[in-house]
């Protein structure tokens, strides 16, 4: 079990289609499926005849059907690595080999990591999301206390505050205007 969702995260990471997709794709192949067919027209002929194809053993319908068996896997195999190579070289015109030596020689980026353009429910969110994504690096010691100081409030009053789910407030509005409309009712 965790080969397969190992192998499907490297296909999330790596944008590699994953192995469910790449098995439908070659058992989709107009080849493949026109051997399916002519195997399938083999075993219909010797099940007429034979229980099971294995009982038909020594028949000619018995050696074509093991021959385009032997057809079948030979074509998937080939398939495979095709489809194998495609994603090797997909991910070599992609990968930034730069980059990627930069990183193993512990060479910084010179790009600064920006945070997403999200909209926060919270003015605290977005503060300690700031905050995390700012940079440090020229700054000096009492700079850096004050920010992480900053972070930590903010961190402390984000969790005395509960952000309410957007369905739960629409309930509770919907809830709340029953309730004027009732107390507007008994008014009149």
């Amino acid at each position: 079990m965790p080969g397969f969702i190992d192998r499907d995260c490297q296909a999330i990471y790596l944008g590699s289609p994953s192995q469910d997709d790449l098995k439908l794709e070659i058992n989709n192949d107009s080849m493949l499926l026109k051997l399916y067919e002519r195997r399938q027209c083999c075993a219909d002929k010797i099940k007429r005849n034979f229980p099971t194809i294995k009982a038909a053993k020594g028949t000619e319908w018995y050696d074509q059907h093991k021959l385009i068996q032997a057809d079948i896997n030979n074509l998937k195999h080939q398939l495979s690595d095709m489809c194998l190579s495609q994603a090797i070289q997909e991910f070599h015109n992609i990968v930034d080999t730069i980059e990627i030596n930069n990183q193993l020689q512990s060479i910084m980026p010179t790009e600064v990591l920006v945070p997403s353009t999200i909209e926060y429910e919270l003015k605290e969110q977005a503060v300690v999301t700031k905050l995390f994504f700012k940079p440090l690096d020229n700054l000096d010691e009492s700079q850096v206390f004050r920010i992480r100081a900053r972070l930590i409030w903010n961190l402390i009053r984000l969790c005395k505050r509960q952000e309410t789910p957007r369905s739960y407030k629409k309930a509770i509005q919907k809830r709340q205007r029953a309730l004027d409309e009732d107390e507007y009712i008994e008014v009149i």
